[in-house]
């Protein structure tokens, strides 16, 4: 019904919409969707691709939506002075600020008192276009005494009544626009100086409201969908659930043999945190591209705002993920209790996650395409986890591969979190030095079986020793504890981060140098 309405008013409504142009079809579904009751309506280009009838026609139902009530903001590609006069309003901008900004109809009067008066058969809006793009130079115009420097914006912020009057539909009075001029006795009898216009005030906001208006931003495109943020949320349970159950008690038996399947569910639980998070990451970096591209190019913030909050918001989403993951996951398996061990433990994992993130970024900012970023980040991460100590144990690495397992960060975090979940325990069952005997005995007592006391055995024995997590750690050249113990660890993970955020930050600015240029 409403896409019929849209071909009604065209005067189209007996073709289907296979018989429509493509672009046509496309325009239609734009006005399908902005049928709707709301107060405000965008459109973004809507007539691009359109002929001169059908892109009137398309403003024409943009402008029964304004009459009905609605606000409906319109950005238009070179309009016609028919689709210009259709306007209400107007704002015009050059380099993110205002150069003019009321009544469209008060634009051509606005312009042509300060002296750029449209020419005769030429169309307004592209004249207007044209002067935006080039600043207040000496020429030939009766404002040929504005300095050099001063843009139409600088001109529109000096005049204090500039705006009022726009909107009475009159041009701005005259002596606000002769502050501007130098009279030209004065340039006259000095003319090695140029009075240079006073310099309007900046209104600018400071870089740390930008900064957490962006991630105000940021935060409601990522959580404006419950529905896919509890998607998500409910994955990382599911998965914290299924490993928790994998490998559940293994944390809590007194046995050594326990220790490999604990190894295990930190070894996934740091897979998790890093590698989830940075596909995460990497994948909304295209689609961010072109909104940072345009935002960026008309100077709404800097690099380094744009850094910070976007490192700020995805640090904040990975920690709620990360944390849907850990808890049933630390819970199930059983590891240590003690609120030393546990802190230790959501550090390590909280520097995996945010090393995830600044990886992704850089990743994201470096490639051209997603399929791009795809390629580069298997032989980033494919070391990190084969020479991580746990696929290969650190005596059994060659020693022309030793280098790279200590560049491997993923190394760093498994270590510490070995040492911390290790080095106090003791075990009772199932130690190297009572199963020993254990072997010993039963061998003997077979052979004496075998052959001297063929009808008899021996009566059973248990064998019981007591062992420490050490006994582990030094099998994988963990212990004794490198690095300074657990805090150096910590500090060579925290490293690791500020290097990522290093080249992170170098790669969006490269990638924003690219814009510039």
């Amino acid at each position: 019904m409403r896409t019929h309405l849209y071909f009604s008013s065209v005067e189209c409504a007996e073709l289907s919409n296979s018989c429509l142009h493509r672009c046509t079809a496309r325009h239609a579904a734009a006005c399908d969707r902005l049928l709707p009751p709301s107060a405000l309506e965008r459109a973004d280009e809507p007539t691009s691709g359109l002929d001169a009838r059908m892109a009137y026609d398309v403003i024409a139902i943009l402008q029964g939506l304004a009459t009905s009530g609605r606000t409906v903001i319109c950005t238009v590609h070179q309009p016609s002075f028919k689709l210009f006069s259709c306007f209400d309003r107007l704002i015009l901008l050059n380099a993110g600020r205002v150069a003019f900004a009321g009544v469209a109809s008060a634009a051509v009067p606005y312009f042509t008192a300060l002296g750029f008066a449209t020419p005769l058969h030429e169309n307004p809006a592209e004249y207007l276009c044209t002067l935006l793009g080039e600043p207040l130079t000496i020429g030939e115009s009766s404002c040929r005494h504005v300095t050099q420097g001063s843009s139409f914006c600088a001109v529109w912020a000096q005049q204090e009544l500039a705006v009022d009057d726009a909107e009475q539909g009159a041009a701005p009075p005259q002596a606000s626009i002769a502050s501007l001029v130098v009279d030209e006795s004065i340039n006259s009898t000095t003319t090695t100086t140029t009075p240079a216009v006073r310099q309007p005030s900046s209104r600018r906001p400071s870089a740390l409201s930008r900064c957490l208006l962006l991630v105000k931003r940021e935060l409601h495109d990522q959580i404006k969908d419950p529905r896919k943020l509890l998607q998500s949320l409910l994955l990382r349970l599911a998965v914290g659930l299924l490993v928790g159950l994998l490998f559940l008690n293994q944390g809590r038996r007194q046995s050594y043999e326990s220790i490999f399947p604990t190894t295990s569910a930190i070894f996934i639980a740091i897979f998790n945190c890093n590698m989830d998070t940075l596909l995460d990451t990497l994948l909304k970096q295209p689609q961010i591209r072109s909104l940072l591209k345009r935002e960026y190019a008309n100077g709404m913030y800097s690099a380094t705002t744009y850094f910070v909050a976007t490192v700020a918001v995805n640090a904040i989403l990975a920690a709620a993920n990360t944390a849907g993951l850990v808890l049933p996951l630390y819970g199930l398996v059983g590891f240590s209790t003690t609120v030393r061990q546990a802190a230790v433990f959501v550090c390590a994992l909280g520097l995996m996650t945010m090393i995830g993130v600044l990886i992704g970024m850089a990743v994201g900012c470096f490639a051209s395409s997603l399929d791009e970023a795809r390629k580069l980040i298997i032989p980033i991460l494919a070391p990190q986890m084969i020479f991580s100590g746990y696929v290969l144990p650190y005596k059994s690495l060659p020693s022309y591969f030793v280098w790279i397992y200590y560049a491997s960060y993923w190394q760093y975090c498994l270590g510490l979190l070995q040492v911390n979940e290790f080095a106090e325990r003791v075990f009772t069952e199932g130690c190297p030095a009572s199963l020993v005997e254990s072997t010993l005995y039963n061998d003997l007592s077979e052979w004496l079986e075998q052959h001297h006391l063929r009808n008899t055995t021996l009566p059973p024995m248990h064998f019981y020793a007591n062992c420490s997590g050490t006994t582990s750690l030094q099998a994988t050249g963990l212990w004794p504890v490198r690095f300074g113990g657990i805090s150096g660890y910590l500090l060579i993970l925290t490293a690791y981060m500020g290097f990522f955020i290093l080249v992170a930050y170098i790669a969006l600015r490269l990638s924003l140098a690219s814009i510039s240029a």
